[in-house]
């Protein structure tokens, strides 16, 4: 399979869930995800159970609000980095993701 054989690749429903979270940045109601298409493909109706397995997996946050629940992908978290120069002066400070 070469590299763009691979990119490719039709994208699982729970990769693609995770992908339109990430996206949003926001908490988005569970009942709303499900049966819609996206630009990484089609959400099917069983969205609403991949957002749970997803939930339990740990994979995304989860929380319940007037009985609705509620997703969004996890916060990213980066790590900060001191480019030192020779004399040990701060020339770059870079953030990578953890």
């Amino acid at each position: 399979m070469g590299n763009l054989d691979r990119h490719l690749k039709k994208m699982t429903q729970k990769q693609i869930l995770i992908n339109y979270l990430q996206e949003s940045g926001k908490w988005i109601e569970g009942f709303k995800l499900r049966g819609f298409p996206t630009k990484w493909g089609f959400v099917g109706s069983q969205g609403d159970r991949r957002l749970r397995e997803l939930a339990h997996e740990g994979k995304i946050d989860h929380k319940i609000e007037n009985g609705f629940s509620f997703y969004r992908a996890k916060p990213k978290t980066f790590k900060t980095y001191h480019i030192l120069d020779a004399n040990g002066n701060r020339e770059q400070t870079i953030k990578m993701l953890k």
